[in-house]
């Protein structure tokens, strides 16, 4: 079978092994483990992430703000370039 489904629904591209098939399901988890969703937050982790909410947001808009200005120089020297250049092709003329 080249490049389609199996019948158990596992995805095989056309020249690989077929006997490894993609597998696109859920990860699996350990035994034991338990899904994000489904753990409760207890009230110390609660009060951590109201601690930390307002770092990680100043965080954010910080490094929003150094790649804003970054990109705002880089435009300005561009744009500074391309009037030069302009102005030699003129000046040519």
């Amino acid at each position: 079978m080249a490049g389609g489904l199996k019948a158990n629904g596992k995805l095989v591209l056309a020249g690989t092994d077929q006997s490894q098939p993609l597998d696109f399901g859920q990860p699996s988890l350990e035994p034991g483990m338990i899904k994000d969703r489904e753990r409760k937050i207890t009230p110390a982790e609660r009060e951590a992430r109201k601690a930390f909410r307002p770092v990680e947001a100043k965080q954010a808009t910080s490094d929003y703000a150094k790649s804003r200005k970054a990109l705002d120089e880089n435009r300005e020297r561009l744009k500074g370039e391309r009037l030069a250049r302009e102005a030699d092709a003129q000046a040519k003329k």
